[in-house]
């Protein structure tokens, strides 16, 4: 995983992702398997190096971007199948964390208790 994303990866997320890449894919042992040994076969430099050596036609291409999207979204699956694994630990928001906060689905304090007049409830005000 870190050679993929090209960044450390902490072991516990990682059992995380490979217990859920396992349980959605039967086939993803064998695949993270051919996939490793070739990696070990080439010693690429670098993941793009991998990247543009094998196009998405490549069964080992689509591995590695299975593992890299999981990674980078914190999910794993698709569809009505999809599991959460990491929300704010996805990679995705590495790039503004210093700046920005991870986004949530909630609207502020107290954004479901709206008043009848249309103001947000405060401390010990009912809605």
């Amino acid at each position: 995983s870190a050679f993929l994303v090209n960044r450390p990866v902490g072991p516990i997320l990682a059992e995380r992702y490979l217990d859920a890449l396992t349980r959605h894919d039967a086939q993803f042992t064998a695949r993270l398997s051919t996939l490793q040994t070739l990696l070990q076969q080439h010693a690429f430099a670098h993941v793009d190096d991998f990247l543009a050596a094998y196009g998405p036609d490549s069964a080992d291409w689509q591995t590695a971007k299975t593992i890299i999207s999981a990674w980078y979204t914190g999910v794993v699956g698709s569809g009505s199948d999809l599991e959460l694994i990491a929300y704010a630990e996805a990679m995705m928001y590495l790039p503004t964390k210093d700046i920005l906060v991870v986004p949530t689905y909630g609207g502020g304090p107290f954004w479901w208790a709206v008043t009848e007049a249309g103001r947000v409830a405060t401390t010990g005000e009912g809605a």
